[in-house]
């Protein structure tokens, strides 16, 4: 057993060798249980800090640093809370001794979860629910799992919407498997958009709602498709939407890789302000958040826009874009981003607001 040196309380858990790196998987213990819920639970612990493995909480892993010195080996930590944590071995005992899971007593309920996901005899309904059971104990084999299920042509349409309401609920905690959640998710929201399935629009949107949310910003030019019309499913709006939750916070830093966005988004707004054409309902919003999109990304010709939209004599339109810009100079003011430009557009609402005496919702 090896020797736990540490200031602050620690879990019990095991050792792990997978993907090249070694990490430490906290355990839970039922209160009242003197036997670790797996082998390598250590008996040092006093049981006041063990957590309970039915807790919703999920098992953390932290990966830490191994080293090898003076006859015996360390693996130090650091948790989520900042606190270091030392493991300290002998050279006779190895880390397959530690990572060794043929040798652990497994999560019973975990096991359950897992076999259920993976049963397709299941309904779509069962599968998914069992899926994030899982990934509650264990999100980076649920997420390993998700990936290859987006990648499987033979799924059912019904299983294939449920593994993508599930990578929008279930934590991708790896950058590389965000990347890949990201082309998967585009990928299949491109391949289902001519789809006439009722039940298909909203699995659409959700995979375009996700993929805007960790999309790397070089890579934002995947979106650009969607904007464009055609297709049994009208993506647009949901395409608008995911730019300007890419752009809210900071401008782009090359506005070269946003040229073709920014045109089209001017463009959508542009055809949609003029008063002949306007209407409520998701036109409308499809109109105000293409021009929200030529403002987070800087764009000349947002003052434009907002004449178009302030000619239309409607006050709750420029209400809605002063709530909207509002929101976007908030992100940008957290995160010491300049906000000249939109205090200008703001002032600009804020005095047509002031001589709007028309319109209503």
């Amino acid at each position: 057993m090896p020797e736990l040196v540490s200031k602050q309380p620690f879990n019990p858990g095991i050792l792990q060798a997978k993907g090249g790196s070694i990490r430490y998987r906290l355990a839970r213990k039922k209160p009242g249980q003197t036997d670790g819920p797996l082998a390598m639970a250590m008996a040092i612990m006093e049981k006041e800090y063990y957590d309970s493995i039915f807790d919703a909480e999920p098992a953390r892993r932290i990966v830490g640093i191994y080293k090898e010195r003076e006859g015996y080996r360390t693996y130090s930590l650091t948790d989520e809370s900042g606190a270091q944590h030392e493991l300290k071995w002998e050279d006779s005992q190895t880390v397959s001794e530690w990572s060794d899971e043929s040798s652990q007593r497994r999560n019973p309920i975990e096991d359950d979860c897992r076999a259920r996901a993976r049963n397709p005899a299941l309904s779509a309904h069962d599968r998914l629910e069992a899926l994030l059971e899982w990934s509650r104990s264990d999100s980076d084999n649920a997420s390993d799992f998700i990936l290859g299920e987006l990648r499987n042509e033979d799924a059912q349409p019904a299983w294939r919407n449920a593994v993508i309401y599930a990578a929008d609920a279930v934590e991708f905690r790896l950058p590389e498997s965000r990347e890949q959640l990201c082309g998967e998710l585009i990928r299949a929201a491109r391949s289902m958009r001519d789809s006439q399935a009722q039940d298909d629009r909203p699995v659409v949107l959700c995979a375009i709602h996700r993929a805007g949310s960790i999309i790397p910003r070089s890579r934002v030019g995947e979106l650009e498709g969607f904007l464009e019309p055609g297709g049994a499913i009208d993506t647009r709006l949901a395409a608008l939407q995911a730019i300007v939750r890419i752009f809210e916070a900071t401008p782009p830093d090359d506005p070269s890789l946003t040229t073709k966005i920014a045109d089209r988004s001017v463009t959508l707004a542009t055809k949609r302000w003029d008063v002949d054409v306007f209407a409520a309902g998701e036109f409308s919003a499809m109109t105000i958040e293409g021009t929200i999109v030529a403002a987070v990304l800087g764009d000349d010709r947002l003052e434009t826009l907002l004449n178009d939209a302030m000619s239309l004599g409607k006050s709750w339109v420029t209400r809605k874009l002063t709530r909207r810009l509002d929101e976007v100079r908030g992100f940008r003011v957290s995160r010491g981003t300049d906000v000249s430009a939109l205090d200008q557009a703001l002032e600009k609402l804020k005095n047509e607001g002031h001589r709007d005496v028309g319109g209503s919702e």
